[in-house]
């Protein structure tokens, strides 16, 4: 340890270290870079005022074009009327704006003339349109009337056969869910029962009203309420007097079941006869 050999530090002298201390190039440097920027500047601000005008001039252009063809044609038509006034002295010059206006009144009535002939044949078709709209209507309205006047005044809504199976059995005079019966056995048993036949128990019939009416009658007849499973007299008494066959037609008859209440089951038209045992005996 006490052979090795330490290195030192050589010192420098200030005039070697003043040697490498060229601060002239530093600052030569430094003025060559703020030169070459300075004149980037310069060519950025000339370029950007040239496209201004440029774009200035777009801009403004076709307005001073206008402006120096319309002081060209004042020019051309004051020349005009100085040289038809050298050539005449005696007539008079020719305004072009009169000719323009005398152009326009004489196309003008043409387009009156066009626009009142259009108008006309418009209402023309439009008059001929709603008269045969009423003609049609008119038609329609006869022909609905037609048709009234045609269909009877009741409409039927009888119960089809899969239901009637599941309601009681219906007995009018006797007979169960008739469509005829004889006018001489309507009166002997005036009746109109609900019946189960497999238990043999009567149903009671709550509400229904009985019309004595023509199969194609128009007019509604005086109609009467079943109260119980009797016809009312007034109605027997309205059967004796008719002479004629008639329908005898019930109207939403409603019975009571126990278990399910009210049942509506529906209309039924049945046929009078008016027979010869009827006529003989009365």
């Amino acid at each position: 340890m006490n052979n090795f050999k330490y290195k030192r530090k050589t010192k420098l002298s200030e005039e070697t270290m003043n040697s490498f201390k060229n601060f002239d190039e530093v600052i030569q440097k430094h003025k060559n870079i703020s030169s070459a920027y300075k004149s980037v500047w310069k060519y950025s601000i000339i370029t950007s005022v040239l496209a201004g005008s440029i774009c200035l001039a777009l801009i403004f252009y076709p307005q001073d074009k206008k402006n120096k063809i319309e002081n060209s044609s004042i020019e051309f038509t004051e020349n005009s009327n100085e040289i038809n006034n050298t050539l005449s002295p005696d007539k008079k010059p020719i305004d072009n704006k009169k000719i323009v206006s005398t152009q326009k009144s004489k196309i003008k009535p043409k387009e009156k003339e066009s626009k009142e002939k259009f108008i006309s044949t418009v209402k023309k078709e439009s008059s001929k349109n709603i008269e045969s709209e009423k003609k049609e209507l008119k038609t329609e309205t006869v022909f609905l009337k037609e048709k009234d006047q045609n269909e009877p005044w009741y409409t039927l809504n009888e119960k089809p056969d899969n239901e009637i199976i599941k309601l009681p059995t219906l007995f009018v005079s006797k007979k169960a869910w008739p469509k005829k019966i004889d006018k001489y056995k309507l009166i002997k048993s005036p009746n109109i029962t609900a019946v189960y036949q497999n238990i043999n128990r009567e149903i009671p019939i709550v509400n229904g009203t009985v019309y004595i009416t023509f199969k194609n009658a128009t007019e509604k007849p005086k109609g009467y309420k079943i109260n119980g499973n009797v016809f009312p007299p007034e109605l027997i008494r309205e059967i004796h007097k008719t002479t004629s066959a008639f329908v005898l037609l019930l109207k939403d008859i409603e019975m009571f079941i126990p278990g399910r209440g009210r049942i509506n089951i529906g209309d039924r038209i049945i046929e009078i006869n008016n027979d010869s045992t009827y006529s003989n005996r009365f």
